[in-house]
């Protein structure tokens, strides 16, 4: 089971492309704040970013957690993809 339900579009309705429209009409605006709450909640409790000193005087953390997400994502699709070759074999 997933540890969270948090997706990419979280993050993004925090920060949102300009110029961009969904149903309904234009989105929020940015929330930075809220972004970098989220962001830390994250890198914390769901990806557990080790090396990392948390807190208003704490390290930059954002690139780590980017990296950690593309790799989790990666070893997923990977996992998917050779499962899917090993049916599509036999």
């Amino acid at each position: 089971m997933a540890p969270s339900f948090i997706r990419l579009g979280s993050f993004e309705a925090l920060n949102p492309p300009a110029n961009m429209f969904f149903f309904g009409g234009g989105q929020q605006a940015a929330d930075m704040e809220a972004l970098r709450k989220l962001g830390e909640w994250v890198g914390q409790r769901v990806l557990r970013l080790e090396g990392v000193q948390w807190g208003e005087k704490g390290d930059p953390w954002g690139k780590k957690l980017v990296l950690e997400v593309a790799k989790r994502n990666a070893k997923m699709v990977a996992g998917v993809a050779g499962v899917w070759i090993h049916a599509w074999r036999d």
